[in-house]
């Protein structure tokens, strides 16, 4: 995976290309900067699913996508040493982490469209206020970053991590509900649960990453 410096504002060269095509597009440019992995392919199969359940037009979909695609570029100025730890973080690493979603956000910003840039910036927002990097709560979460936010969760619940193997679907679709109301929009975990099937069918092996 490329490393790359905590953002300062200058984007690199590998970025200066990225358009508004979200699928193909977004995926050829983040494969040049060792990205998409599957996560992030299987983050994007399953936001996708659940934009079109809820009614969102082609268009706004692939805006979806794209953040989805890109929502985890901030981690490649995060040492993967870091990132590889098979234990919980230190205050000072997680602080490190949390930082992903703003140098992501400035790497794309003038290069996405406003709604992917969002669901870069505010994918690990929570519905209480909890979450980061703004602490925003319920509708003042951008909707791309809800979607991709529970997205992400549910994908991370079911790939093995260093720090833990994977949960079963029942465990981790169980934990959405629980999380409904805090963690996530509660009007997107039932049409989450309805996408799992064609996701599942659509993404890469539940590997590590």
């Amino acid at each position: 995976m490329l490393e790359v410096d905590p953002p300062d504002g200058t984007l690199p060269a590998t970025l200066e290309k990225l358009t508004k095509k979200a699928r193909a597009l977004a995926t050829k440019r983040t494969k040049q900067l060792g990205l998409p992995d599957a996560h992030a392919l299987r983050v994007a199969a399953l936001a996708a699913e659940i934009a079109h359940r809820l009614g969102f037009s082609k268009s706004e979909i692939e805006v979806i996508v794209e953040g989805a695609l890109l929502h985890d570029l901030g981690k490649t100025a995060v040492p993967q040493s870091i990132l590889d730890q098979p234990r919980q973080l230190t205050s000072a690493e997680f602080a490190r982490v949390m930082q992903h979603p703003v140098w992501g956000a400035k790497l794309v910003e003038g290069f996405v469209p406003e709604g992917s840039l969002m669901a870069v910036r505010h994918h690990h927002e929570w519905w209480n206020g909890n979450g980061y990097p703004a602490r925003l709560t319920a509708d003042d979460i951008p909707i791309e970053a809800r979607i991709v936010g529970i997205a992400d969760a549910f994908a991370a619940m079911r790939e093995v991590r260093p720090y833990r193997p994977a949960r079963s679907q029942e465990t981790a679709v169980g934990e959405l509900r629980q999380g409904a109301g805090t963690q996530f929009d509660p009007q997107l975990v039932e049409p989450l649960v309805a996408s799992l099937v064609l996701s599942d069918s659509r993404s890469p092996s539940l590997v590590a990453h």
